[in-house]
């Protein structure tokens, strides 16, 4: 049986809605990655986790010695990108932050 890419498996998890219904949410999920991508050898090391808001991924955090690393996936999240936070919680709740401040637009 042919293994599915992580986006397809995260498609297939995605929550259906009501037309016009929008709820704000943040969503933390285990991202499935590929063994050759990373270096899981150690017993404690932890999933990566996919960080969503609403509709939105705003990225990926993944755990390091001393918390997670935040990686965006969408531009209004950059200024987090690459960011060490202590738990999954702190980084989703920094993105929930980010994801309400208003967007700038070029005129």
């Amino acid at each position: 049986m042919p293994r599915s890419s992580a986006r397809d498996r995260l498609a297939d998890n995605r929550p259906t809605m009501a037309a016009g219904v929008h709820p704000v949410m943040t969503r933390v999920q285990t991202a499935y990655l590929d063994d050759d991508a990373l270096d899981l050898s150690g017993a404690d090391a932890a999933p990566a986790r996919v960080i969503e808001i609403g509709e939105i991924t705003a990225g990926i955090a993944v755990p390091e010695r001393g918390g997670v690393r935040f990686f965006s996936s969408e531009r209004r999240f950059d200024g987090l990108d690459g960011t060490l936070f202590r738990t999954v919680e702190q980084a989703a709740r920094a993105a929930r932050e980010k994801g309400r401040q208003p967007r700038l637009r070029a005129v």
